[in-house]
C-alpha cells in the first residue's frame, strides 16, 4: 500500500471551508431563490479504474472478460440559486452519479463476477453570467467548484451450479476537487422554466482511493495509485422553480 502525502487533507479542508463560507455569504444576503432540479448524463475518463479491470483479468486464474467498463450513466441533483442582479447568479449545488465495471465468466460449473461500483457526490458552489436574451432562450456561461466525494465498492461473487456461493467485498473512498465550466440555455417561455446545460468536469486534484478506516491504505496497482478519474463531459436538463421572492 502507498502513503498519502501529508498536504492532501489540509487542501481538501481549505476547499470545503471556501464552499461553506460562500454558502453562508449567499444565504445571509439573499432576497430571492430558485431551485433547479437536474436530470442528465455523466461521462468519466476512469483511466485508473479501467487499468484496475485489466489487472483483475490478468491476475485471475479464470478466463474473465470485461462486460461493463464505466459507461456514461444518469446524473441527478439539485441547485439553489440566487440572481444577484440582471445578469449574474450564484448558489450551491449537489449532484449524484453512479457507474461501474464488471468482469465475469460463466460455464457449466457456475458463474464468477467481479464488480467495481463507483458512486460520486458532487457538492459545491455555482456561479454564472447571463447574456443577451433571444426570442427562444436566454444563454449563459456558468462554472461550478465542487468537492468530489467518491465511493468505490469492489464485490466478488462465485456461484456454482450445485448451489454453493462465495462472496466478498471491500470499500474505498476518495475526496477530490473539481471545476465544471458549462454553457447553458434558459427557456422561460414555457409553462415550466427549462434549462439545458452542457459542460466538462475537470478533476483538479488526483487523490487516490483509500480504505475508509485508514487513509494511508491506498488502492494501488504495481505501486501506481488508483483514483476515480471523474473528468468528462456532462449534460443536464433542469426544471427551475421560484422558492423565495
Amino acid at each position: 500500500m502507498s502513503t498519502i502525502l501529508n498536504n492532501r487533507k489540509p487542501m481538501l479542508k481549505i476547499t470545503l471551508s471556501i464552499l461553506l463560507f460562500s454558502l453562508f455569504h449567499i444565504s445571509s444576503q439573499a432576497q430571492s431563490f430558485t431551485a433547479d432540479l437536474h436530470l442528465g448524463v455523466a461521462n468519466i475518463g476512469a483511466v485508473d479504474l479501467t487499468s484496475l479491470q485489466g489487472y483483475i483479468i490478468e491476475n485471475a486464474n479464470l478466463p474473465l472478460k470485461s462486460t461493463d467498463s464505466y459507461p456514461a450513466r444518469p446524473q441527478f441533483g439539485l441547485s439553489i440559486l440566487r440572481k444577484k442582479d440582471v445578469s449574474t447568479f450564484v448558489g450551491f449545488h449537489w449532484l449524484y452519479s453512479s457507474t461501474g465495471g464488471r468482469v465475469a465468466v460463466s460455464d457449466y460449473s457456475g458463474t464468477v463476477t467481479s464488480d467495481q461500483i463507483l458512486n460520486t457526490h458532487q457538492l459545491g458552489f455555482s456561479t454564472g453570467q447571463y447574456f443577451k436574451k433571444t426570442k427562444l432562450f436566454h444563454p449563459y456561461l456558468g462554472v461550478q467548484l465542487s468537492a468530489l466525494l467518491s465511493n468505490l465498492e469492489l464485490k466478488d461473487n462465485a456461484r456454482l451450479t450445485n448451489g454453493e456461493q462465495v462472496s466478498s467485498s471491500s470499500t474505498f473512498v476518495a475526496q477530490n476537487v473539481g471545476l465544471h465550466p458549462m454553457v447553458g440555455f434558459k427557456f422561460d417561455q414555457l409553462p415550466v422554466i427549462l434549462k439545458l446545460e452542457l459542460g466538462y468536469l475537470i478533476q483538479v486534484t488526483q487523490f487516490p482511493f483509500h480504505l475508509k478506516e485508514n487513509r494511508d491504505a491506498t488502492l494501488s496497482i504495481n505501486e501506481n495509485e488508483v483514483g476515480p478519474g471523474l473528468s468528462g463531459f456532462r449534460g443536464n436538463i433542469s426544471f427551475s422553480f421560484d422558492i423565495f421572492k
